[in-house]
């Protein structure tokens, strides 16, 4: 399961929202668009949740999703049914 955490940059009005893509080990963020901690920690809660309902579109190379799919899918089939 992704996590979303936030924190605030200096240099950055808004709190910013990141995790990190377990395919690719790429930091993903985005801003919260706002600079109360409450309302970046709901904001993130929310991506969190689009994130695990596969909302989040994201640039998989077609050998990640091979070496994924055959990791999540395939490994509990015999090998004549793969």
């Amino acid at each position: 399961m992704i996590r979303v955490n936030i924190r605030k940059k200096p240099d950055r009005r808004f709190f910013m929202m990141y995790y990190t893509d377990p395919l690719t080990g790429k930091e993903i963020s985005k801003s919260a668009e706002t600079d109360v901690k409450r309302e970046a920690e709901r904001a993130a809660s929310r991506w969190e949740a689009e994130i695990a309902k596969g909302a989040v579109d994201s640039n998989v190379s077609w050998e990640v999703f091979r070496e994924r799919f055959s990791d999540e899918h395939l490994s509990g089939i015999s090998p004549k049914g793969r």
